[in-house]
């Protein structure tokens, strides 16, 4: 006598032994991943003095030129860790705003043209050592000045000339975008008779000078592979 069959309900609610094992090597391997550090496109511009800082984009790695503006310069890049010391030409592209590149391929950010409205929340990211800092902006208007103003937030007491170059950022559904840089404090008469800090930051009308040096030279290039970073 041939034992009876069991019906595709009871089978599909037992799985077989094969499929019990590859669910618990599944889970296995999930339970042992290491999780990497994710790199940031913050850049330690090694210039003499303070140094400053600077934004990896698509376009180049764009910083003000505080320390220096030609030449060869060093920097350091941060993919989880220690620092790569990268090194690259520096290039002027109008506007207070200098460029450069490394050999290998580093993480960037994204940019955006389009002028913040007065009020507009922003995000500024800058770098102490290995240690990234964030902090929270308003976009501020003021009769004397002409340029991006930012209301210094919560955290932004202790800025010094030391993060000149700090990334200045918009959120948008894909993410952060790169609005400017921050030029520095600048002290203003308040409406009270008073004195009112604010950041000073180059912004979307200067940044389009980056893409549109980018555009006027050949983009084709090879990229360094090196194990150090890999």
């Amino acid at each position: 006598m041939t034992a009876p069959r069991r019906s595709r309900a009871a089978a599909a609610s037992h799985p077989g032994s094969a499929t019990v094992l590859a669910l618990l090597v599944l889970s296995l391997l999930a339970g042992c991943r290491i999780p990497r550090p994710r790199p940031d496109a913050t850049i330690a511009i090694l210039t003499p003095g303070a140094g400053e800082l600077g934004v990896s984009t698509e376009y180049g790695i764009v910083f003000l030129g505080c320390g220096q503006q030609g030449g060869t310069v060093r920097f350091d890049a941060w993919f989880g860790g220690d620092p790569s010391r990268e090194e690259g030409l520096v290039e002027a592209v109008g506007g207070g705003l200098y460029v450069t590149e490394a050999e290998i391929r580093l993480p960037t950010m994204p940019i955006t043209f389009a002028v913040p409205a007065p009020g507009e929340e922003v995000v500024i990211v800058g770098r102490r050592g290995a240690e990234r800092w964030r902090a929270p902006a308003v976009v501020a208007v003021h009769p004397a000045v002409t340029g991006l103003l930012l209301q210094m937030g919560e955290g932004m007491a202790s800025f010094d000339d030391s993060q000149r170059g700090a990334g200045v950022y918009v959120a948008r559904r894909e993410g952060l975008v790169l609005l400017g840089l921050v030029a520095g404090t600048v002290s203003l008469p308040a409406a009270d008779g008073g004195v009112a800090r604010y950041l000073a930051v180059v912004g979307p009308e200067e940044m389009w000078r980056v893409a549109t040096h980018a555009r006027n030279r050949s983009r084709d290039r090879r990229w360094v592979y090196r194990d150090d970073v890999l």
